[in-house]
């Protein structure tokens, strides 16, 4: 009798895998888009937001040094609103500071033009950092 009810749920779970494989595929594909669509809609949630500032020929921007555990860095402000305070090397992996005030100068001039020219958040890359002799 035991072996008889095993063959019969082994049967049984062969049958219904075997009538749910056609339609497996399109259950799994509804599934994945909307696991897909929630993911999304959570990474939108967690994208940071920015008030980009307003940029116009009355703007007056500041470029302050400013002394870090170690090191130096920047802070940018728009009249007197602050817009960035960066305290480490931006684009390089860990954490890492300007090693020179003169360092902290040049990559903090080279920030503010870009966000006199509109691009807000400005970002930096190795190949920039590289092109004003930052040493990371």
């Amino acid at each position: 009798m035991i072996k008889r009810n095993y063959l019969l749920v082994a049967s049984l779970s062969f049958a219904i895998i075997g009538c749910t494989s056609g339609s497996e595929d399109k259950f799994e594909s509804s599934s994945l888009k909307a696991y897909k669509s929630r993911k999304n809609s959570e990474k939108i949630s967690q994208t940071t937001s920015y008030n980009v500032p307003e940029i116009d020929s009355n703007s007056n921007f500041t470029l302050n040094i400013i002394e870090v555990k170690d090191g130096w860095g920047y802070e940018v402000f728009k009249d007197s609103t602050l817009l960035i305070r960066q305290k480490n090397i931006p684009a390089v992996q860990g954490v890492k500071v300007l090693i020179s005030k003169t360092q902290a100068e040049t990559l903090g001039s080279f920030v503010l033009s870009k966000v006199k020219n509109g691009q807000f958040p400005p970002s930096v890359s190795i190949q920039e950092l590289d092109s004003l002799n930052i040493e990371y």
